[in-house]
């Protein structure tokens, strides 16, 4: 009787030092690798998106302001970059829309122990449609490929 109180009173103490090494919300109650050895690993990047706005104005005879609203999304395979430019200035205002699509090759990340990370994107557009006062559509045939590294911490 005298050992099943020790073991039961063991099981206890270890069963509720795996509650206390939970970090975040969605870490595993328990597990053998540490947060930094879950995340060290190659990831491959399923869904992506952007919005980046530029104004820029030039003061001149007359002042004109130039908005472009780039919106990025990169969906499974797909691609989409949509680029709405708007100018205006002395009673004149102009929007013109550009959508351009293709296909992501590759866009991985890689997060290593030592703390340093370096990525790979590949799109390959395919098409470009230009709204403004006509609507025209170009075929293209354009590969970037995107390299970057840096450091990572949790904070």
């Amino acid at each position: 009787m005298k050992n099943l109180s020790k073991a039961v009173l063991a099981a206890l103490v270890v069963a509720s030092s795996f509650t206390a090494c939970k970090k975040g919300d969605e870490d595993p109650g328990f597990t053998l690798k540490s947060r930094k050895g879950r995340l060290s690993q190659e990831w491959k990047v399923a869904n992506y998106s952007s919005e980046i706005t530029d104004v820029t104005t030039t003061n001149g005879t007359p002042t004109t302001t130039s908005t472009d609203v780039t919106t990025t999304t990169y969906s499974g395979n797909t691609a989409t970059m949509k680029v709405v430019s708007t100018t205006s200035g002395g009673g004149f205002s102009a929007t013109t829309t550009t959508t351009t699509t293709g296909t992501v090759t590759d866009y991985s990340m890689i997060f290593e122990k030592d703390g340093t990370w370096s990525s790979t994107k590949i799109i390959k557009w395919t098409s470009q449609t230009v709204q403004g006062t006509t609507t025209q559509t170009f075929p293209l045939d354009v590969t970037i490929t995107t390299n970057s590294s840096g450091i990572w911490y949790f904070t």
